[in-house]
């Protein structure tokens, strides 16, 4: 399996005491993380890939994207291509040109994210996390003793991978991508 970061990049920024092939199976299971977390998965880490977005009908609002990226290659809304139509106001957010409404209910945006510079700094960060933390919450040798917060951890690998999501800062609740469409009056 391809990784995005590479052993030798690893072992230059920090000494991690394992052999090549162990540091590279830490990497590829960091990655593995980093991408398929049920709840702070980015998706796949690296290359081109496609979202598919769920719009309620005639929906006026920009699309936003997992990632950021330079622009999409493709964007398909409700089975036509709108490629052409859409423009890029932000580093993940997408509009139509034209200011017409999204179809939906169904857009499918095909783009390749930009930020691997970010994705190459979390995963150095988790490999270091994983090397450097310990499973346990106390240890003592020798009249020493040292108490550990171990969801420290975990807390520090949900924001490594938060820190990837454009739209997710502080206090932000991750909702769904669907709008529901506006009432309908009789």
């Amino acid at each position: 399996m391809a990784t995005v970061v590479s052993a030798d990049e690893i072992s230059a920024v920090m000494a991690t005491g394992l052999e090549p092939d162990a540091l590279a199976d830490l990497i590829a299971r960091e990655e593995a993380w980093l991408a398929n977390d049920s709840q702070f998965g980015i998706g796949q880490v690296t290359g081109e890939r496609t979202q598919t977005l769920w719009v309620g009908r005639d929906y006026w609002g920009p699309l936003l994207l997992a990632r950021p990226t330079d622009g999409p290659t493709a964007v398909v809304d409700a089975g036509v291509d709108v490629t052409d139509d859409v423009v890029l106001t932000g580093t993940a957010r997408l509009e139509r040109a034209s200011r017409a409404a999204w179809a939906g209910p169904r857009v499918d945006v095909t783009y390749e994210p930009n930020d691997t510079a970010s994705v190459k700094r979390v995963v150095i960060e988790l490999v270091r996390l994983a090397i450097s933390a310990s499973p346990y919450q106390a240890e003592a040798t020798d009249g020493h003793s040292r108490s550990y917060d171990v969801g420290g951890a975990a807390k520090l690998r949900a924001q490594l991978a938060r820190s990837l999501r454009p739209h997710a800062g502080p206090l932000t609740a991750h909702l769904g991508s669907a709008v529901l469409p506006p009432a309908v009056r009789t």
